[in-house]
């Protein structure tokens, strides 16, 4: 029976591993950082949870240090990604966060090469996991308030399902109701390893839908600001072909004023040559007019025309 406990183990990693590795590739096209952050760091889980699931075949040593490091960053890694989803985390919850996961490696260290009890060193082990896991739910609520995706929830449900099965774990061993070696069958590993499997399926499927869902909207938002650019564009061409039409008419307007100033020009100066000839052609006229007047009233022929010139 121990042997089928480790071969869950084993299972355990390897769901990590093909769900991890369907987000990656599924999503590699749109060249996310939280993607490959999540994916990354879902593998490092992976490996981890194999170091758990090789105890006896390994030394211990490896098993306490190399396995809880790889869990415990792992974790943080994938915790990361999806508090990006909705905001670059804090840097309250990056000390949090991060000092926890180091305290905890600090006493699981300790423990180990102290010579601790296995059963004491497993309850540390899930009531560790059982808090810090809790962060899942709070991500998830976080991202339901900005973006309002339904993957979302399955975030939140995930962070639930595993600090509750966690949680039941860690009493079952610090009571004694359940397994006190890591391999032992009892209910409690049923309960744990259930869990597991659910709230690592509702977590990588809640993460893809908040990704797929975040993608569309980029998407749309696209299409909208292209389709804004087209109209744009349509009414640019068409402002433009009506301001070519209105310098069009205004050079018609200039070049017929300009005839008209011309005509105007050369009106005057007619007018002008016209009274200037007039005046000299009235004066002999009226000279003539004169003389025919003279000649006729019988004046003698010897008068002196050249005078009255």
């Amino acid at each position: 029976m121990g042997l089928d406990i480790r071969t869950i183990y084993m299972m355990n990693a390897v769901v990590y591993l093909m769900l991890h590795g369907i987000i990656w590739v599924s999503l590699a096209r749109y060249k996310n950082r939280v993607v490959t952050l999540w994916s990354v760091w879902g593998m490092v889980s992976a490996a981890g949870v194999v170091l758990l699931g090789s105890e006896g075949l390994v030394p211990d040593w490896v098993v306490a240090v190399f396995g809880q490091v790889l869990m415990a960053a792992g974790n943080f890694g994938r915790q990361y990604a999806v508090r990006s989803i909705a905001g670059n985390p804090s840097v309250r919850w990056l000390w949090r966060q991060g000092l926890s996961n180091l305290a905890y490696l600090a006493l699981n260290g300790t423990l180990f090469f102290s010579g601790a009890d296995r059963a004491q060193m497993m309850v540390v082990f899930f009531a560790f996991y059982a808090i810090n896991c809790i962060d899942y739910f709070f991500a998830g609520r976080a991202i339901a308030r900005r973006r309002g995706s339904p993957g979302a929830r399955s975030v939140q449900w995930s962070g639930l399902v595993f600090s509750g099965t966690l949680s039941v774990k860690c009493l079952s061993v610090g009571l004694g109701w359940g397994a006190q070696d890591l391999y032992d069958p009892s209910w409690d590993q049923v309960v744990l390893f259930t869990g597991q499997f659910l709230a690592i399926s509702l977590v990588n499927f809640g993460f893809m839908q908040i990704q797929i869902d975040q993608f569309q909207q980029e998407r749309v938002k696209t299409e909208l600001a292209l389709a804004v650019q087209r109209d744009r564009a349509v009414l640019a061409e068409r402002n433009s072909l009506d301001l070519t039409q209105l310098l069009r008419e205004r050079e018609e307007i200039v070049r017929r004023l300009t005839l008209s100033n011309k005509s105007a020009g050369m009106g005057a100066l007619v007018s002008g040559i016209a009274h200037e000839i007039n005046q000299p052609l009235t004066t002999m006229v009226l000279k003539t007019e004169l003389i025919e007047t003279y000649l006729r009233d019988g004046q003698p022929e010897t008068v002196e025309v050249r005078g009255l010139c």
